[in-house]
């Protein structure tokens, strides 16, 4: 892969999926470390650019589901065979459709939370 892109959301949501955190342009690597900046376009600890989740802000941003029922949290990482051609600050959708054509590999984990 030439480079990396991250998807984390909760279609679990009451206003159907939401999206957590979105992240692209990272170089292969085997370990995305915690605390990233909540920057557009981050230089450390790798180089990458970050789009706007559903709380209408940019980087990561945590669970935070209504009391209640457990969520899943979906944190899908896709392989691509380039960089993106995307603006920091692009939405979910605008991500999924810059990646068509370009995933190679993709990878999924799913985590649960409830208050």
């Amino acid at each position: 892969a030439t480079s990396l892109a991250v998807i984390v959301e909760d279609p679990d949501a009451p206003s159907g999926a939401f999206t957590h955190w979105l992240i692209w342009n990272i170089p292969p690597v085997e370990t995305i470390p915690k605390a990233i900046a909540k920057n557009a376009t981050i230089r450390e600890p790798f180089s990458a650019v970050q789009g706007i989740n559903d709380f209408g802000e940019i980087g990561y941003a945590g669970p935070c589901p209504p009391p209640g029922k457990p969520h899943r949290y979906f944190f899908r990482v896709f392989g691509l065979d380039s960089m993106l051609d995307l603006p920091a600050g692009s939405s979910v959708n605008d991500l999924e459709k810059a990646m068509q054509g370009h995933v190679l590999q993709k990878g999924e984990a799913v985590a649960t939370y409830a208050r």
